[in-house]
C-alpha cells in the first residue's frame, strides 16, 4: 500500500504484522517525522531511500526478537536522524546515504554485545554527526562508527569512560 505524504509528515504509529522487509521513498525532498516506534515482530530491514528527510526523533526501530533488524539508508540523499539505544529487539546496524545524518548512540549493555553484534554504524558521505550519550559506554559494550567522504563529527557526554569497552572510530576529516 501507498502512503500520500506531504512536505513533512508525522507517523503517529506504524506497527507492521507479518512483515519482514519494509521500503520507504521519499521522493521530491519529502520527509517523514516518527512520534512512536516503528515496530514490527518479523521486521529484519527497513529500507530507505529519496531525497526528503527521515526523523525518528527519540524513537528507533524494533523488529525480529534475536535483535538483528536493520536500516539501510544507502540510497537516501536527505538527512537520516536516528537514536540508536537499549530499547528489546531494536535496529543496531544503520547504513546512511549521502545527506548530512545525525546518528545518536544513547545505551549499549553488555548483553548486546555479548552476541557478538553491538552497535554498527556507517555513515558514508555527508557531514555526519556521530554523538555518544553517556549511557552509550556500557561495560564490554562493542561500538563500530565508520564514517564517509566528507566531514564527520564524534562528540561525547562528559565523563563517558570506553576503558571497558570496545570501541572503534573511523571517520573521515576532509
Amino acid at each position: 500500500n501507498r502512503a500520500k505524504l506531504h512536505r513533512n509528515s508525522l507517523v503517529h504509529l506504524l506497527k507492521l504484522i507479518d512483515v519482514q522487509h519494509l521500503n520507504i521513498n521519499l521522493p521530491d525532498g519529502k520527509g517523514i517525522n516518527t512520534v512512536k516506534n516503528i515496530e514490527g515482530a518479523e521486521l529484519k530491514t527497513v529500507t530507505i531511500t529519496g531525497s526528503g528527510d527521515f526523523n525518528l526523533l527519540d524513537n528507533t526501530i524494533v523488529g525480529v526478537p534475536d535483535g538483528s533488524v536493520s536500516l539501510v539508508a544507502s540510497a537516501l540523499s536527505g538527512k537520516l536522524s536516528v537514536n540508536l539505544n537499549n530499547t528489546a529487539n531494536s535496529v543496531k546496524s544503520v547504513i546512511a546515504g549521502s545527506g548530512d545524518d545525525v546518528i545518536n548512540i544513547d545505551s549499549v549493555s553488555s548483553s548486546l554485545s555479548s552476541n557478538g553484534r553491538g552497535i554498527n554504524v556507517e555513515g558514508r558521505a555527508g557531514h555526519d554527526v556521530f554523538s555518544f550519550s553517556k549511557n552509550s559506554d556500557g561495560r564490554s559494550a562493542k561500538v563500530v562508527v565508520k564514517g564517509g567522504d566528507g566531514i564527520d563529527k564524534a562528540t561525547f557526554a562528559g565523563g563517558t569512560d570506553f576503558s571497558l569497552s570496545d570501541l572503534t572510530l573511523l571517520l573521515s576529516t576532509d
